[in-house]
C-alpha cells in the first residue's frame, strides 16, 4: 500500500479543502438569506405598525418609538439592500468554488497542472509510478467519488431547502399589511384635505387619488367616499376576492360632520390578518366643519 503525499493524493487534498471552502460559502449564504428574510419581515411589520394611527402617535410623542422607527428605516435603507446583493454573490462564489474542487477531485492530473501553473505545487517525478497507473486508479475511484459528491450536494441542497422553507413560513403577511394600510391611509388623507378645502367629499379624480399598483391587491375608489382593496389571490387562509373597505360620508344640515367607517372582510380568517386595519385612519373618527 502506498503511503505519503504523492501527486494524486496531494491534489485531492487540495480539492477537498477547496470543496470544503465552497460548502462554507454556500452554507453561509443560505444562513444570511434566512436571516435577511427574517429581518425584512420584521422591518415590514415594524413599519406597518408605525403607519397606523397609534403607531404615528407613539412615534411623535415617545423618544423610544422615534428611535426604534429610525433604526427600522436605517435597516430598510442600508443594511437590507446590501444583504440583497451579498447573498446571491456568496452563493454564486460558493458554487463556483465547489465546482473547482469537484473538478480537481475527479481529474487530479489536470488539477495538478493547474496548481503547478499557479506555483502552488512543485512536481517531483516518481520513477516508480507511471501515468497509466495513475489514470487506472482514477477510473477505479470515479464511482466512489461520484457517490460521495452526490451525497454532499444532496445534503447542501437539502439544507438550502430547509433554510428557505423556514424563511418562507412567515410569508409576505407583514408586507401586505403595510401595503393595504398605507393605501387606505393615503385615500383617507386625500379626502380629508378635500373636505377641509371644499366642505364636501370628492371622487378619485377630484381628490387626486391614483390607486397604487400591487402584486397582492386591487385598489379601487368607487363613486364618492368609497374605497376598497381586494386580494388577488389566497392569503394564507383568507380566500381570494376578500374586501377591505373605507366609507366616508357627511352628516348634518348646517354643520357638516365627516364620518369614516372602516371594515375588514367578514371572514374572521381575513380579519385576523389585519387586526389594526380599522385603526388605519390618521384622523379622528368624526371631524366637523
Amino acid at each position: 500500500m502506498e503511503r505519503g503525499f504523492k501527486e494524486v493524493r496531494t491534489v485531492r487534498a487540495f480539492a477537498g479543502a477547496i470543496l470544503f471552502v465552497g460548502i462554507l460559502f454556500v452554507t453561509f449564504a443560505k444562513i444570511m438569506g434566512f436571516m435577511q428574510d427574517l429581518g425584512q419581515n420584521a422591518v415590514n411589520l415594524g413599519l406597518a405598525r408605525y403607519s397606523n394611527f397609534t403607531g404615528r402617535f407613539a412615534a411623535r410623542n415617545f423618544a423610544e418609538d422615534r428611535q426604534l422607527l429610525h433604526f427600522l428605516n436605517l435597516l430598510n435603507e442600508t443594511l437590507l439592500p446590501v444583504a440583497h446583493v451579498l447573498v446571491p454573490l456568496l452563493l454564486i462564489v460558493g458554487l463556483l468554488v465547489m465546482g473547482i474542487g469537484i473538478f480537481m477531485w475527479l481529474y487530479p492530473q489536470t488539477g495538478s497542472q493547474i496548481l503547478i501553473a499557479f506555483k502552488w505545487l512543485k512536481l517531483v517525478p516518481d520513477p516508480d509510478v507511471t501515468e497509466s497507473e495513475v489514470l487506472a486508479k482514477d477510473k477505479t475511484n470515479v464511482k466512489s467519488t461520484l457517490i460521495f459528491i452526490g451525497c454532499l450536494l444532496i445534503a447542501v441542497f437539502f439544507a438550502s431547502f430547509v433554510f428557505r422553507s423556514c424563511a418562507n413560513d412567515t410569508g409576505d403577511t407583514p408586507k401586505k399589511v403595510e401595503e393595504i394600510s398605507r393605501e387606505a391611509s393615503h385615500y383617507i388623507e386625500l379626502q380629508k384635505k378635500y373636505f377641509t378645502q371644499n366642505n364636501a367629499l370628492g371622487s378619485s379624480q377630484m381628490i387626486g387619488y391614483v390607486p397604487s399598483s400591487s402584486d397582492y391587491f386591487e385598489f379601487k375608489s368607487q363613486g364618492i367616499g368609497f374605497w376598497r382593496a381586494v386580494n388577488k389571490e389566497k392569503w394564507e387562509e383568507c380566500p381570494a376576492g376578500s374586501k377591505w373597505r373605507v366609507q366616508m360620508k357627511l352628516e348634518g344640515l348646517f354643520e357638516k360632520n365627516l364620518k369614516i367607517f372602516i371594515s375588514s372582510p367578514s371572514d374572521s380568517l381575513c380579519a385576523k390578518l389585519t387586526p389594526d386595519f380599522r385603526k388605519v385612519k390618521h384622523l379622528r373618527k368624526e371631524e366637523k366643519k
